[in-house]
C-alpha cells in the first residue's frame, strides 16, 4: 500500500492556475522531493494534502483511505511551513511534544520520542530554552522535530531551509538526511534547490507552472532533461543553449557546427527535427586548455569573464560570437587566461528541437 496517491488535483485561485491535473504517488517509506522555482505549485500541492487548501478536482489517499473531503486535524498528516511557526511560549521540549500532546500520548512515551528527535538534530542542549534565544539553524530543527514527532501516515516539508544562509543550510542538509534516513518516515520534501534535491533524494519530481514535468533521480534530470526549461532549471552553473543546424558530414551521416566546432550526431536526430536544433551544453562537459592548438575537434576561445568559487571557476566563454559557460578545477594564474582552446565530446550534447522538447 502506499502512504500517499494523488490523483489528477487541479486548483485555481481566480483566473490563475495553481495545479493542473497532477498526479503522484508516495510508496511507504519513501522520501519524495518536489522541485521547482517559486510559484511552481509545490507549497499548494502540500497544502491540499494537508486539507489547507480544497482543490476543484481530484482525489487524495492517505494509506489507500480517501481524505479529499477531510478537514486538517482528520487527516494523518504532519507539516513543517516555510514560516516554521514555533510557539514562542513555550521551550523547543514543549514545541516538540505538542502534537504528540494533542493526540493523548503517554507522557514516557513523548519524552522518549522528543529526546530521541533533539539527539538526532542536536537540539539536546536548547530543550529548555524558548524560541526566542534560538539561533536560525535552531529554529528550523525544532520546527522539524515537532513536524516528525506527530505520529502521521504522510509528513510535508515546504522548503525547510530555504531561508538558512549556505553554510548552515548544507550542515543541516546532511543531518536532515541522516535524520530521515533514521525515522523510515514517508515524506514529500518541497525545495526550489536542485543541490539539496540531489542530496536527499532518488525520486524527485520537477514541478513548473502547476504541472509535474518531469520524474527521476536528480541524476537522471540532469543528464536527460526532457525540456530545455527543465536543462536550464537543473544544473549551476546553469546549461548553455546555442541553435544549430544539422548538416551531412564529409564520410557520411551527419553532425552540426557549434562555433566552428563540428560535432557528429546520432543519425535518428535528423528524423526528429526539421534540421534546425538548440545544443545544450553543460559548463563541466567543456574541456579548456591553456595553450592555443590547431588541432582537429578544438577551437580557439576567448576569455571573457570568470567567476572564482573554491576550487572551481566559471568562465565565460566568447567563440566566434557565441558565448559559452565553463567550470574548470581553480589553478594558479588562471585570472591571466585571455585566450584558451576548448574541446567538446559530441556525445555529452543536449539536442531539443526548437520548441525546447528533447531530441532522440
Amino acid at each position: 500500500m502506499n502512504a500517499l496517491e494523488i490523483r489528477n488535483l487541479s486548483k485555481r485561485f481566480g483566473k490563475t492556475t495553481a495545479l493542473d491535473d497532477v498526479s503522484l504517488i508516495v510508496p511507504k517509506g519513501d522520501l519524495v522531493v518536489l522541485l521547482g522555482p517559486t510559484g511552481a505549485g509545490k507549497t499548494t500541492l502540500q497544502r491540499l494534502v494537508a486539507g489547507l487548501e480544497t482543490p476543484d478536482t481530484g482525489q487524495i489517499l492517505i494509506n489507500g483511505e480517501e481524505v479529499t473531503g477531510l478537514q486538517p486535524n482528520q487527516r494523518p498528516v504532519s507539516m513543517v511551513f516555510e514560516s516554521l511557526a514555533l510557539y514562542p511560549n513555550l521551550t523547543a521540549y514543549e514545541n516538540i511534544a505538542h502534537p504528540m500532546r494533542i493526540q493523548g500520548l503517554a507522557a514516557q512515551d513523548i519524552d522518549a520520542k522528543v529526546t530521541g528527535l533533539a539527539d538526532i538534530l542536536r537540539v539536546s542542549h536548547i530543550l529548555d530554552r524558548k524560541p526566542a534565544s534560538f539561533s536560525g539553524g535552531e529554529k528550523q530543527r525544532i520546527a522539524i522535530g515537532r513536524t516528525l514527532a506527530k505520529p502521521a501516515g504522510i509528513y510535508l516539508l515546504d522548503e525547510p531551509l530555504s531561508s538558512l544562509d549556505a553554510v548552515l543550510r548544507s550542515q543541516l542538509r546532511s543531518e536532515l538526511k541522516r535524520l530521515l534516513s533514521a525515522t523510515g518516515h514517508s515524506i514529500i520534501f518541497a525545495t526550489p534547490d536542485y543541490t539539496e534535491a540531489l542530496a536527499l533524494g532518488d525520486n524527485v519530481n520537477v514541478m513548473m507552472n502547476g504541472r509535474i514535468v518531469q520524474s527521476g533521480s536528480a541524476n537522471e534530470l540532469y543528464s536527460m532533461p526532457t525540456t530545455t526549461e527543465i536543462a536550464q532549471f537543473v544544473g549551476n552553473p546553469p546549461i548553455s543553449l546555442v541553435p544549430g543546424q544539422i548538416l551531412p558530414a564529409p564520410g557520411g551521416g551527419i553532425e552540426t557546427d557549434l562555433a566552428g566546432l563540428r560535432l557528429g550526431l546520432p543519425q535518428i536526430t535528423a528524423a526528429s527535427c526539421d534540421g534546425n536544433v538548440l545544443m545544450g551544453i553543460r559548463p563541466e562537459d567543456i574541456r579548456v586548455h591553456k595553450a592555443e592548438s590547431a588541432e582537429p575537434g578544438t577551437q580557439t576561445a576567448r576569455v571573457i569573464d570568470m567567476e572564482p568559487l573554491g576550487n572551481r571557476t566559471t568562465l565565460i566563454l566568447d567563440i566566434n560570437g557565441t558565448q559559452l559557460t565553463a567550470s574548470v578545477e581553480t589553478e594558479e594564474n588562471l585570472d591571466a587566461l585571455r585566450t584558451v582552446t576548448i574541446n567538446l565530446e559530441p556525445s555529452r550534447l543536449h539536442l531539443f528541437s526548437n520548441a525546447g522538447r528533447r531530441l532522440s
